[in-house]
């Protein structure tokens, strides 16, 4: 991917969002959008920071295409540390403090059935 507007349309494929996904959570005009993947106009460096942000991707790779596609230097990823940031965001929305409470209280069920049907298996 040689291009500005090909990383782009690479970088929300990968999400699997449509551009109208992208246009709800951003309240970037769909016709904008297809323009900037279309290689037609190029966004702003505030645009691109938003598009970047939603895509969970380094604006630097959208700009060069030479940093690694993911933000996440890390394979590794603590979820207790995730979820005690200030703001957590999921596909462009912020989650609310109950619905942080609630995604941990899953993440617990979900590792819990996991490590008991594990254990059974053996």
């Amino acid at each position: 991917m040689s291009t500005v507007s090909e990383r782009l349309r690479y970088a929300r494929e990968r999400i699997n969002f449509k551009q109208k996904d992208v246009s709800e959570r951003t309240g970037i005009n769909n016709k904008t959008l297809s323009r900037y993947e279309n290689g037609g106009s190029e966004p702003d460096i505030n645009t691109l920071r938003v598009l970047a942000d939603l895509y969970e991707v380094s604006l630097d790779w959208i700009l060069t295409g030479k940093e690694p596609v993911t933000t996440n230097s890390s394979n590794e990823v603590d979820l207790e540390s995730i979820l005690a940031q200030k703001k957590v965001m999921f596909r462009g929305v912020e989650l609310t403090e109950t619905e942080k409470n609630l995604l941990e209280l899953s993440l617990i069920n979900v590792i819990l059935k996991a490590k008991e049907l594990y254990i059974a298996k053996k």
